[in-house]
């Protein structure tokens, strides 16, 4: 386009520059006139003469003026703006709120308002696949897909029977599972897993990052009108469709016409009465919040969190050799006080062959102390622990790791002595829950005493030593989710009930194990001559009354397997007998 300099018309034209890769301007500068031969390809153009080249450019002078003064006229004279972009969110973002939204809507009809059961197995499942789909394949490594398999197993149980056991495990792999997929940046383990807990500490920080993405959403009605469309096209001839064949099939089979009438009934009962009570919609924002969390979780910190720093070892002694002799004079004090009690405990415990001081009872020698000493072991641990996170030249003397492993295995005796006044304490009364778990726990102390004394032996930092008692702790809680240990005690007690004529039962604690005490109830409601079985056959017939209005008005979202087959058995189990 032309333009004026200095009173004259000149031309300027684009061309690319070569050396720079762009495109710039220079001015005609080649032909015959120039003396500079035209570029490769192109042939010179014949000079314009004098009143041939002023007419030319009075022509475009013109036409300048002209177009010029036409903007001005209809005001124009500035271009408008372009049309701001609207920002919208990215399509991860799209996915993740409508996730979300499904978990929480999900959430909602599972839990409002039953009691856990099958709804926690099916809202824990759908947590497990919004979170793949939510993430890419290449997340997914070995760890991820172990936790995943170990997740969907606990969830499975969940609809057998909950319990504390159970909720902890699905709450602990979880937490691993959204660490090792959300998180790659972090080393596996310890840094993923907590940083996944700092999220869900601070999970409502993610609605900041919710209202962003929703305030980016275009309201565009035509194409809400146009998928709203699409979507009735592609639902109905399916819903009609299920509905002939549902009228079909229903008819000739009286157990599914029966559920899909209950299932329309409670639907159309609840369409004019819904909830909007303060706690259901806490209930709403207590799952938006988790799927929100869960699905898209705060971004790690760009340094290492406090609690994945490695732990320290003690500040150096200003005398290195008092600190090693301190350090041995305790282990040799409290190895002799546990020589003496493990010594104690062999000749009054185990062996049998001495006969107890004056002034106390066996009983009293079994049955008293026992937590006392369970303390006792877990003092023992933290000691240790304490003892060799000081500075290597006072850990590294053989007489202070061999009084430590010797103490270790004091710590082991005593552990044993323990458990075996445990037993001796059922053998006298009888099993309970609690016993069992305090058998387990006990178990779990020796094994970290194991883990210590080869932390001791192979110099392990202290981190490793408290990772290996963590899992060995997730381990034991992973495993007694599965098996029924109401079922276990309840007839374990009732055989040694029924082996021992003079042996007495509580038939209160039997009934409080709940459905899994069913059939040991029934036996001892069935036992001749004994003064237990006339209460055990009144407990049972009031608690299939109870079980008869339970079953009749069982939702099934709170349907467990283990608890709706005990209670249908007692239903139709006749009691044989009946004691005066």
């Amino acid at each position: 386009m032309p333009f004026r300099r200095e009173g004259r018309i000149s031309f300027e034209v684009v061309s690319a520059d070569a050396s720079s890769g762009g495109w710039g301007k220079q001015e005609e500068a080649f032909g015959p006139a120039s003396g500079v031969p035209p570029p490769k390809g192109k042939q010179a153009q014949p000079q314009l003469g004098g009143t041939k080249k002023t007419l030319f450019a009075a022509i475009s002078f013109a036409l300048q003026i002209a177009f010029t003064g036409a903007v001005k006229v209809g005001g124009m004279e500035t271009p408008p703006p372009l049309p701001a972009s609207h920002p919208v969110p990215d399509r991860d973002a799209v996915r993740i709120l409508t996730s979300a939204a499904f978990l929480t809507i999900l959430g909602d009809n599972l839990f409002w308002p039953a009691p856990p059961g099958l709804s926690l197995t099916i809202f824990a499942l759908a947590v497990c696949s919004a979170l793949v789909l939510n993430r890419p394949k290449a997340a997914l490594a070995r760890t991820a897909s172990v936790a995943g398999l170990l997740f969907a197993g606990s969830a499975l149980q969940s609809s057998i029977q909950w319990s504390f056991s159970n909720l902890l495990v699905l709450s602990l792999l979880l937490l691993g599972l959204v660490g090792e997929t959300s998180f790659p940046t972090l080393r596996t383990g310890w840094p993923r897993w907590s940083e996944a807990a700092w999220a869900f500490l601070i999970a409502p920080a993610s609605w900041r990052w919710a209202g962003r993405n929703l305030r980016r959403m275009p309201l565009n009605p035509r194409r809400a009108v146009r998928r709203a469309g699409i979507f009735l096209r592609v639902v109905m001839p399916a819903l009609m469709l299920g509905g002939l064949f549902a009228m079909l099939l229903g008819s000739g089979n009286a157990i599914l016409a029966r559920w899909i009438s209950e299932a329309v009934r409670r639907a159309w009962a609840e369409l004019p009465g819904i909830d909007l009570s303060l706690a259901r919609l806490g209930l709403w924002l207590l799952l938006a919040t988790f799927a929100l969390a869960l699905l898209r979780p705060a971004a790690p910190a760009g340094s290492d969190r406090l609690w994945t720093h490695t732990i320290p070892a003690f500040p150096p002694a200003r005398d290195l050799t008092i600190a090693r002799w301190r350090s041995l004079a305790i282990l040799a004090v409290i190895n002799a006080l546990f020589f003496a009690a493990n010594t104690i405990d062999a000749f009054y415990l185990w062996i049998h062959e001495t006969n107890l001081p004056v002034g106390i009872s066996y009983s009293q020698f079994v049955h008293q102390g026992v937590h006392s000493l369970v303390a006792a072991v877990l003092l023992s641990a933290v000691v240790l622990v304490a003892i060799f996170q000081q500075a290597a030249e006072v850990i590294a003397s053989r007489r202070l790791r061999a009084l430590s492993l010797v103490w270790v295995a004091q710590n082991v005796a005593l552990i044993a002595s323990v458990l075996l006044r445990l037993k001796l304490y059922v053998d006298a009364y009888q099993l309970s829950e609690l016993r069992v778990y305090v058998g387990c726990f006990l178990l779990l102390v020796a094994t970290g005493f194991g883990l210590l004394a080869w932390r001791i032996l192979r110099g392990k930092g202290l981190g490793w030593l408290l990772f290996a008692n963590a899992l060995a702790t997730f381990a034991l809680f992973f495993m007694i989710q599965f098996p029924d240990v109401a079922r276990w005690v309840a007839d374990y007690n009732v055989a040694r009930w029924q082996q021992d004529p003079r042996r007495t039962l509580d038939v209160d604690y039997l009934e409080s194990l709940g459905p899994s005490a069913y059939p040991a109830l029934i036996a001892v409601a069935e036992t001749p001559n004994r003064p237990e079985a006339h209460e055990a056959f009144q407990k049972a017939q009031q608690r299939k009354e109870i079980e008869r209005v339970y079953l009749d008005n069982l939702n099934w979202r709170s349907w467990q397997q283990r608890e709706v087959r005990n209670a249908r058995w007692l239903l139709e189990h006749e009691i044989r007998t009946r004691q005066p």
